[in-house]
């Protein structure tokens, strides 16, 4: 809201050097943008209104701020008076909201030399200096960030600690006229109360008159809000500068002055894209009994393996990729991190046969392939995913643990660093591990049973130095190290039972310390690099839980894209579908439960662990007891144990942590009470998604040229080529389609590029479709009297879904295509789905598929409707991957023509 003001006024430009800061660093376009914005603020603020604070109140009210705030707090009460405890009295504040990694503390001592300057050109009055922050750690970086800036400068910054400042004030030195003179401290030792280093607000008030910086400096503790009310006297005369990755409050968000989030710093360019696996850590939860040690160790050969691939494929230009792995407990029996550190020590001193290692390659493949990107919904190129067919198990030990093979595992410290290990193959010349933690001395006794133990003479402190030790590939830890550390290393990070709505800070601040890209020689604007390796500009995360740690990155990104979208209202219904009769199924849930045709996945150890089980135990009463169900439940499970074959798919590996976890399992299989299909209904207003086309309003400079462009593009060729020329996207006028025009990305140009405007197609395989499909028409006109097709929007077009289960559970899955195709009384729903190659869904989905919509002979079922003979398929579209299961194959076309040619078929 303040953003959209003042980058609307015309003022005198910026006057000092905006790039500059020292002969290392130099301020990115961003950063200077941020100091540029609140120039522009300050100049209005003090000169062109003259500090009023009603007329820049009006500002935000013309923009629709109209909100109230009832203050029941002391602390303000005794400086304001009642009708002042209003938003309007405290508009002398700016917020700079600025992702973790994107350089705050640089835009905050430029913006410390700003102020010097227009107090000594009498732009703004004359006020002290106050830099508030959090922790220690923040407060060294700040220091080492005014040492840089004051090299070579005549005149410097000089920090003072706040409890000195009534003295400092009292004796001035005779240096600070000549420097600028500023006060700094840690926010959360400032209280209503004194202490050994806590400090009573009221001895520093300073009659209101700071210039008051804080950097994450109102987070944390149960006196935040207290805190919050103490800046607000601070600068009851003066001015409120806030930095933060993440603002919460929300006048803190209306008086953005500069907003450049991590959804607009990996959008931009200058940050890393970011993935969210399908892997998950849930298999090291506390007391877990669904999950083996076997399912555990795959899980981290997995982070090893994505990890020493991207050490090998790094050139020069990179700095050596690095996995993160963070805990959340360390010191307790079954601590996180000692289970994490178990299973690697397993693969680092006993190894991996070459089928496992085969196994989990390609599943990270498959993996890999489907993944998308978080910002910008684009994903890994083909060609740099198949690179990993290349990664063998020799390259394995040798790019991760910088040994050639397993060997002992040997732990490094020294005795007066008491927060860090080091551990090295005894095999290897150089240590590949480094975990940092509280206190290592206590937590290195309860592992050091069975491992080799050396005290080193280095004093060097690893993790301070971890850019320059490229063969550490892991940092492990707590939540110690998330903050105050920037390193661009970071390619993958794994959370292991962290990932809770609670844990959303922790969540977002992580992921931004590793989304940093950092080209070496390179030139900052990387959105012009084509030639760079994508897959060392990806973040990677494994997390305990996929589904929570997507739920906080999302609600961020939606909280962080407030008032940025505007429909575009460009398609339309597309009239030749008038007459045309385009049904899509309903289910209801069957008084049945699920036919013993679907598969129960598990392995040939499990079946035999639960028939010994079962067979042990005579009574059923007591397998009752155990499980939780009835008799006719338990007795159903051990007739169908004791004859597997055709319910129970048996594969090599084992896949319960025990024989009673199966059957809890098994039982929720045979009792889920499955959907079939009810009915069918008119599509009609279940596609909507053409009319929730939007494009961000800020990036957009021109809406109504693009609606102009895009309507011209049906019948003016020049038309055409300037919607894709200029903005990146095509419009098809296919007679065919639910709605006119599909827009889509133009040809050679990437997801990314076009991330301005969302729901349109944009993914590769998406397009890769709708190219063939088009190219490809006739043959549906052969075999049809007519046909027709639509996109599907999985988070606007929820209606249009087909639901499937794992292990008794339901899921919806939608699949991005449908077709509808009549001959005669013949009719045809068609699911086409571009994307489904994820190895851990797509047998479930046709498993589930295949009850619904076809007899038990494999035959598509006829649903009688409306004198229509109703006939569902479902296709995944793309080449078939060699190691599909038979069952499978059938489900996976190549082309449109292999589509024609199975409804012909029927």
């Amino acid at each position: 809201m303040l953003q959209s003001f003042v980058e609307s006024l015309h003022l005198p430009e910026y006057p000092l050097d905006l790039e500059d800061f020292s002969e290392k660093i130099k301020l990115y376009d961003y950063q200077q943008k941020a100091l540029e914005n609140v120039y522009k603020l300050l100049f209005y603020y003090y000169q062109e209104i003259k500090g009023d604070k009603s007329k820049l109140w009006e500002e935000y009210k013309k923009r629709g701020f109209e909100e109230e705030w009832t203050v029941r707090s002391e602390i303000l009460k005794e400086y304001f008076r009642k009708e002042e405890l209003t938003y309007k009295t405290f508009v002398n504040r700016a917020s700079f909201w600025m992702a973790t990694g994107s350089g705050k503390t640089v835009v905050i001592v430029k913006l410390i030399e700003l102020l010097d300057y227009l107090m000594r050109e009498g732009i703004i009055p004359e006020r002290d200096i106050l830099f508030l922050t959090q922790r220690d750690d923040l407060i060294l970086s700040f220091k080492k960030h005014v040492e840089e800036y004051n090299k070579g400068r005549a005149k410097k910054i000089l920090l003072e600690e706040l409890k000195n400042f009534n003295q400092r004030k009292a004796n001035p030195q005779l240096y600070d006229r000549d420097n600028i003179l500023v006060f700094y401290y840690r926010s959360d030792l400032i209280s209503d109360r004194r202490g050994d280093k806590i400090l009573d607000y009221r001895y520093y008030y300073n009659n209101g008159n700071w210039y008051l910086i804080l950097d994450e400096a109102h987070k944390g503790d149960n006196e935040e809000s207290k805190r919050k009310q103490i800046f607000m006297v601070f600068t009851k005369n003066g001015f409120m500068f806030n930095f933060s990755a993440t603002f919460t409050d929300i006048f803190d968000r209306v008086s953005t002055v500069y907003r450049f989030n991590l959804a607009d710093f990996v959008r931009q360019g200058y940050g890393k894209h970011i993935a969210v696996m399908e892997t998950q850590t849930k298999a090291f939860k506390n007391k877990n009994a669904e999950y083996t040690d076997e399912e555990k160790k795959d899980i981290i050969i997995k982070l090893l393996l994505l990890t020493g691939f991207l050490r090998k494929i790094k050139d020069d230009r990179y700095p050596s990729p690095l996995a993160v792995a963070l805990v959340n407990t360390v010191n307790t029996e079954e601590a996180d991190l000692k289970l994490f550190l178990r299973e690697l020590f397993s693969v680092a001193e006993r190894g991996i046969d070459e089928n496992t290692f085969l196994r989990l390659r390609n599943e990270l493949i498959s993996e890999l392939r489907e993944i998308e990107f978080w910002v910008e919904k684009d994903k890994l190129r083909e060609s740099e995913v198949e690179k990993l067919r290349e990664f063998t198990l020799k390259d394995f030990y040798q790019h991760f643990f910088s040994s050639a093979g397993p060997s002992e595992v040997e732990i490094v410290y020294h005795p007066d660093n008491r927060q860090e290990l080091v551990f090295k193959l005894r095999s290897g010349d150089r240590p590949f591990a480094l975990i940092k933690i509280g206190d290592i001395m206590s937590w290195l006794k309860s592992i050091s049973e069975g491992f080799v133990i050396n005290e080193t003479f280095e004093r060097e402190k690893y993790f301070l130095n971890i850019d320059e030790r490229d063969s550490i590939s892991l940092l492990a830890g707590s939540r110690s190290f998330y903050e105050g550390w920037d390193s661009p290393r970071p390619n993958v990070i794994m959370f292991i039972n962290i990932g809770s709505k609670d844990a959303q800070k922790f969540i977002l601040q992580s992921v931004g310390r590793g989304v940093r890209v950092k080209i070496i020689g390179g030139n900052r604007e990387y959105r012009k690099r084509q030639d760079f390796i994508r897959c060392l500009e990806t973040l990677y995360i494994f997390a305990t839980s996929r589904k929570a740690v997507l739920s906080v990155i999302d609600e961020t990104l939606r909280n962080e894209s407030e008032e940025e979208w505007e429909k575009l209202e460009v398609a339309e219904k597309n009239p030749d579908i008038a007459g045309k009769t385009l049904l899509i199924p309903v289910y209801r849930y069957s008084d049945r439960r699920i036919e013993k045709r679907l598969k129960f996945y598990a392995g040939e150890e499990d079946i035999k662990e639960v028939m010994s089980l079962t067979k042990n135990i005579e009574n059923d009463a007591v397998l009752c007891l155990l499980t939780g169900r009835d008799l006719r439940t338990v007795k159903e499970m051990k007739q169908t144990l004791s004859d597997p074959e055709g319910v129970i798919r048996i594969s090599g590996r084992k896949m319960f942590k025990s024989p009673l976890n199966l059957l809890n399992r098994f039982g929720d299989f045979i009792s889920a009470v499955y959907s079939e299909v009810n009915s069918f209904v008119d599509v009609d207003d279940k596609i909507k998604h053409y009319k929730h086309i939007e494009v961000n309003i800020k990036k957009l400079t021109n809406i109504e040229e693009l609606k102009n462009a895009i309507k011209d593009s049906f019948s003016n060729t020049y038309a055409r080529i300037f919607l894709e020329s200029k903005y990146g996207i095509s419009a098809e006028w296919f007679e065919k389609h639910f709605y006119l025009p599909v827009l889509k990305v133009a040809d050679g140009i990437s997801a990314g590029a076009v991330d301005w405007i969302r729901r349109i197609i944009k993914h590769e395989s998406e397009v890769k479709f709708i190219k063939d499909l088009i190219e490809n028409s006739s043959c549906l006109d052969e075999i049809s009297d007519w046909w027709m097709f639509s996109r599907i929007d999985e988070v606007v077009d929820k209606e249009i879904y087909i639901p499937y289960y794992k292990y008794g559970k339901q899921y919806r899955w939608y699949p991005d295509f449908v077709l509808w195709v009549e001959k005669n009384d013949n009719y045809f729903i068609i699911f086409v789905d571009p994307k489904g190659k994820t190895y851990t869904n797509y047998q479930a989905k046709i498993d589930f598929a295949r009850k619904l919509f076809e007899t038990e002979h494999g035959i598509p079922k006829v649903f009688e409707f409306c004198g229509k003979k109703i006939r569902i398929l479902t296709f995944l579209y793309n080449r078939s991957p060699e190691d599909v299961p038979e069952p499978y194959k059938d489900y996976w076309v190549r082309n449109i023509r292999d589509i024609c040619k199975r409804i012909s078929l029927h």
